[in-house]
């Protein structure tokens, strides 16, 4: 036997040199460092793995939600800190309370410095961005004296204001609403969607520019600006994509220059060049402004100024006594400082306006709310003429309380930054007691702290920006810096905060006073794009749209029937339908709208219609009474109006000869009330009339005569007329009713006036009042003819679509006492008969047989209809129609026209639910009983969706109607339990096989042999199979696997004995959560899924997967697929789902 030292004798050197390393390497490798160690009692995410930790998730799982993964893991710990480590990295704290935040960011502030230099250093350089120390203390103090509130109000609000403007001009070339005054050149562009993108970019960069640089983009020398917005968008994403990596194969990959790294040195070559252009052409302006004495301070100026700078311990590192270093400005820090404030200016306003937008999109109600803000504090934005072009002021957006909250609320949920990183410089405690040692990464993740119950509350998800508004004074609420993280806090808080406020607040302001910004994608579908910022994903194009008109559907200044703007002649006209094929807008080319306020006070017009009389109208179809809308501006060139009635009088005859005497006259009632005869009438009621009472309607209670009638009159005064007379003597002035002019006998048929019974400035009424006769002759059945028509629409509308087949504009009424109906119904059009007789004929037979009469001759001349009509009625009947109509008449049609029939239905069936039927591809439920999925090819999407009629199956007697049953069925009670099932991490897919084959009838399987042997006839074993009595596996107590079979056998509609096992195996916080998920699953899917099958199916059982041979198990369906639950139904059909 050897000692250890004789056998480490025989060991040669160089083996055991090896060996040692390997130890070493193994040891450094899977031995916790100090920083894990110091992080092990946090919790983790529980797909961490062995020493790869979490870096399958952060570079593949969760590589483009990467923000949502840290939101669930971060709601799962309930607000408390938590850990991840990634390959080649150091590991990583996730902080989620407002006072560790305070920690990092205040009270802490020495002991947490910024990331790595080297991840962002050959993008960023020495920038504010990636500096730390000196250096950023130094470019802080320097560019703090741009940002001051003098230079805000001297400079910066006056670039601001400017910018906006050309931004609504932009959006104004791509507006929907083509102006009469336009030129070709211009209305090109109108409708076209714009970049929003583009667009913001574009408004946010040259603002920046031209306050931190003096330069205007458009000036410089190269003009690819959409390159370079692209550019500046890769770039931060690049970087993300190398903070996803280890670090030793993101740099091998730049050294290689390969993949996102070559395309990141080929953006910085197309920034750099901007950025030198922009840089030159500010020094050459500085040189011209100096000899001309007129020069104001940016940027650059300001750090040349600032030469040879030097900076004492105390600056520096808050001690005391230290060396004073110097700092140099270069023209290389000159070109990192330029690139990184344009990239701050960029970001943080262009991407708070894109998310802004497509919040308004979502949530169009808060838009309003703005817009209803604007319109009383800022009513000039609203003008069209120069006043109204205007941009608001730095003090006028002061008073725009809901859109600052709004803004905010904006900012909180889609922050520009969505992660803030830092690294332990030193060793640190927490205020909540977390030890951090030295060299430990620290982020605080923003996007998901605002989606945080612990920090925001209940609704902390929701869109709400009343929460930033204190409810009792109307003013915003004041909330920690620390808990609103959006533009940092502390020393490094954002120096451009204010700034981007006041673009964002100017911006916004002028945009959604004049436009509707409608994105063309759906705005809930929008999502981020992973970043270290949070740029949208994908292009956004959007539409700009005008406001009032597009709400209200209308062409206001275009003179047709859905036009508000009316003369005061007293008529209507244009027709009843809008004839103008264009977008909703208004006409800018009207005069009115040129003047100094008409534009203003036309504005509160249509408002004021829109909000007290627009729901009067609404409600009027109810009381058989219609409201046309009229708005009319009595403006007379630039000249208001006084308040007196010859004022008013002269500027209606102004605009129509003779309308103001019209309106002022004293009409006297020729219509006075009589005991027998219950008419309608405003101006019977108009004069007596009140908020509350009526003297006519109070007359009409003793009447003996026509009580209904005048049950009526009273409702429809008390619904309309009181509430219309009195909203528009509070709001309005002169409020008269002026009856219909009296017209030449020659117009009163077929014209608008015979119905037009007055005027109600600025409202006519059209009242029309049906009877069946009146007085002593009233006809004594109109009880029951109303009873009879009631009783039978009613039936009739809830079961069946009536469609007749000829055009009903056409159908006109036969000369004779009574209104009948001029031929019959069912006809063909006349257009389509080759000769027209005096009598119609009865239409000829179809080719096919018809069936001999049943003994019931009523169903037997129904089913004698439908056949000769099929071509008529197949195009109005859907599937379940053809199924209820084959068993309300069995036996009454041909079996041509059901096979006809029912092929048409199973053909819409499949166009509807966009499958391909009978064809084996993806999308196709007809599958083989083989209990695994079966495919040939993937779903070809250029084929229109259909069923493959070639099928043997489709061509039997009874086959069709069976799967069309069997289809329908799958339909109503198995796809609404796939739908819900991808919630709980299963997917089930359709399986409806046909059991009858050639020679077999249903009836014939009605026993387990038959169905047996049907199922084994079209595969080897399958019936077999189905029928085994499978023997469940019986799972350990903590393991809490989630399997059908376990769940099958003792499971009914209410309870199952599984999950009622569960309950006691949970011994851990971890596996009990896991068994509330089954149980969960099993309630909401499981069950409801038995009960539907056993109600409707026979013999339904669960069939576990085959076993599979060793060799496929790569990522195919066999791996993926769980089991079979299927059921016979009672045609022969075998309708079931299988488990992936």
């Amino acid at each position: 036997m050897w000692s250890p030292y004789e056998f480490a004798t025989m060991i040669p050197p160089t083996s055991l040199g090896v060996l040692l390393c390997s130890l070493l390497l193994g040891w450094r490798i899977l031995s916790p460092s100090r920083q894990e160690r110091a992080l092990a009692p946090l919790a983790r995410p529980s797909s961490t793995l062995p020493v790869l930790g979490n870096t399958l998730d952060i570079m593949f799982k969760h590589r483009h939600d990467l923000h949502d993964w840290i939101l669930r893991e971060s709601r799962r710990v309930e607000g408390g800190p938590w850990a991840f480590t990634l390959l080649g990295r150091p590991p990583a704290v996730i902080l989620t309370s407002v006072d560790s935040f305070e920690d990092v960011l205040r009270r802490q502030f020495d002991r947490f410095g910024k990331c790595s230099a080297t991840l962002v250093g050959d993008v960023f350089g020495d920038g504010i961005f990636a500096a730390d120390g000196v250096q950023w203390l130094h470019q802080r103090k320097t560019a703090s004296h741009l940002f001051s509130l003098h230079m805000m109000r001297d400079a910066m609000e006056e670039v601001v204001r400017e910018q906006a403007a050309a931004l609504c001009a932009t959006l104004a070339t791509h507006c929907t609403t083509i102006e009469a005054s336009d030129s070709l050149s211009s209305a090109d562009h109108k409708g076209v969607p714009i970049n929003l993108k583009y667009t913001m970019d574009w408004y946010a960069t040259n603002v920046f520019t031209r306050i931190g640089f003096g330069v205007d983009l458009s000036s410089l020398p190269n003009q690819q600006h959409d390159a370079f917005f692209s550019a500046f968008t890769r770039l931060p994403m690049a970087i993300h994509r190398r903070a996803q990596q280890p670090a030793w194969l993101w740099k091998m990959k730049r050294a290689l220059n390969m993949g996102y790294e070559r395309q990141l040195r080929h953006d910085m070559k197309l920034v750099d060049s901007i950025i030198y252009q922009v840089i030159s052409q500010s020094m050459a302006s500085k040189e011209a402004d100096t000899k001309n004495q007129q020069h104001l301070p940016d940027l650059i100026s300001l750090f040349l100024a600032k030469q040879d700078a030097e900076y004492g311990g105390a600056d520096a590192s808050g001690g005391s006594g230290a060396t004073p270093t110097r700092v140099d400005t270069t023209p290389k820090l000159i070109r990192d400082m330029a690139f990184n404030f344009t990239a701050a200016g960029r970001g943080t306003s262009s991407q708070s306006l894109q998310w802004f937008f497509v919040m308004m999109n979502r949530y169009p109600s808060v838009e309003q709310k703005i817009r209803d803000e604007l319109l009383v504090n800022l009513p000039r934005l609203f003008q069209t003429n120069e006043n109204g072009n205007a941009p608001p002021t730095m003090n006028e957006v002061q008073q725009l309380m809901y859109l600052e909250a709004t803004i905010k609320e904006s900012l909180r949920l889609n922050p520009v930054a969505p992660l803030i990183g830092r690294i332990t410089m030193q060793d640190a405690t927490l205020s909540d007691g977390t030890f951090i040692a030295a060299g430990t990464r620290v982020v605080i993740p923003t996007f998901a702290v605002a989606r945080l119950q612990s920090i925001w509350g209940e609704d902390a998800a929701e869109f709400k920006p009343e929460r930033w508004i204190d409810p009792e004074t109307g003013k915003l609420r004041t909330v920690s810096p620390y808990q609103f993280i959006v533009f940092l806090a502390g020393p490094r808080a954002c120096l451009g905060a204010k700034l981007a406020m006041l673009e964002l607040k100017v911006a916004l302001a002028s945009v959604i006073s004049k436009f509707h910004l409608r994105v063309t994608r759906d705005p809930s579908q929008i999502g981020y794009a992973a970043s270290l910022s949070l740029p949208i994903k994908g292009d956004v194009f959007a539409t700009a749209i005008d406001q009032f008109a597009v709400d209200n559907e209308m062409h206001l200044g275009w003179k047709c029937s859905c036009d508000w703007i009316r003369p005061l002649h007293f008529r209507r006209e244009g027709g009843c339908v809008c004839t103008i094929n264009q977008s909703y807008g208004v006409n800018k080319s009207l005069a009115v709208l040129q003047e100094s306020d008409a534009a203003r006070n036309f504005l509160d017009a249509l408002v004021f219609a829109g909000e007290h009389l627009k729901p009067l109208w609404s409600g009027g179809v109810g009381h058989h009474a219609k409201f046309v809308p009229l708005v009319c501006p009595l403006m007379i060139k630039t000249n208001p109006l006084h308040s007196s009635k010859a004022a008013v009088t002269r500027a209606m005859n102004s605009l129509h000869r003779g309308a103001g005497s019209r309106f002022f006259y004293k009409f006297q009632d020729k219509k006075k009330w009589k005991w027998n005869s219950a008419d309608d009438y405003v101006e019977t009621h108009w004069d007596g009339i009140s908020s509350s009472t009526c003297q006519y309607c109070e007359l009409t209670k003793n009447a003996h005569q026509h009580r209904e009638e005048y049950e009526m009159i009273r409702a429809n005064c008390q619904k309309l007329y009181r509430p219309l007379k009195a909203a528009m003597e509070k709001e309005l002035q002169y409020v008269r009713y002026i009856p219909k002019p009296r017209l030449p006998r020659t117009r009163r048929y077929g014209d608008y006036t015979t119905q037009f019974t007055g005027l109600q400035a600025p409202y006519r009424l059209a009242i029309q009042v049906h009877r069946v006769l009146a007085g002593p002759r009233a006809c004594l059945g109109a009880k029951l003819v109303m009873l009879k028509l009631k009783v039978a629409l009613a039936s009739v509308i809830s079961k069946f679509h009536l469609r007749v087949t000829r055009d009903p504009s056409q159908i006109g009424y036969a000369a004779s006492l009574a209104l009948s109906i001029k031929e019959p119904v069912y006809k063909k059009h006349p257009a389509t008969r080759k000769r027209r007789s005096r009598y119609p004929k009865q239409p000829k037979k179809k080719c096919h047989k018809v069936s001999p009469p049943l003994e019931d001759p009523t169903v037997s001349q129904f089913c004698y209809v439908v056949e000769l009509s099929t071509d008529a009625i197949s195009g109005y009947l859907g599937p379940a129609d053809v199924v209820n109509l084959l068993q309300a008449c069995p036996v009454g049609f041909s079996q041509e026209f059901m096979n006809a029939l029912v092929l048409q239905a199973i053909d819409q069936f499949a166009v509807d639910n966009e499958m391909h039927l009978g064809w084996e591809c993806d999308c196709d439920w007809i599958r083989s009983p083989d209990f695994c999925r079966f495919s040939r090819s993937k779903c070809p999407k250029d084929q229109p969706f259909g069923v493959n009629k070639s099928l043997p199956l489709l061509q039997e007697p009874t086959a069709a109607h069976n799967i069309l049953e069997a289809l329908l069925f799958a339909q109503e009670h198995l796809k609404p339990l796939c739908s819900g099932s991808k919630r709980y991490n299963t997917d089930f897919i359709l399986l409806v096989c046909p059991l009858v084959m050639t020679g077999t009838t249903p009836r014939h399987l009605n026993s387990k042999a038959a169905v047996t042997r049907a199922m084994n006839s079209l595969h080897p074993g399958a019936g077999s199979r189905f029928f085994y009595k499978f023997q469940s596996k019986k799972t350990k107590g903590n393991v809490a696997l989630d399997n059908l079979r376990d769940h099958w056998e003792g499971m009914d509609s209410s309870t199952c004995e599984h999950c009622e096992s569960t309950k006691k195996h949970a011994r851990d916080p971890i596996s009990r959560s896991a068994y509330v998920m089954v149980r969960a699953k099993c309630q909401k899917l499981y069950r409801p899924l038995k009960a539907a099958m056993e109600k409707e199916l026979q013999y339904v059982r669960f069939v576990p997967k085959p076993r599979c041979q060793r060799k496929m198990r790569g990522y195919d369906f066999f791996n993926r697929f769980d089991g079979l639950v299927a059921g016979v139904a009672k045609g022969g059909v075998l309708c079931g789902l299988y488990m992936v």
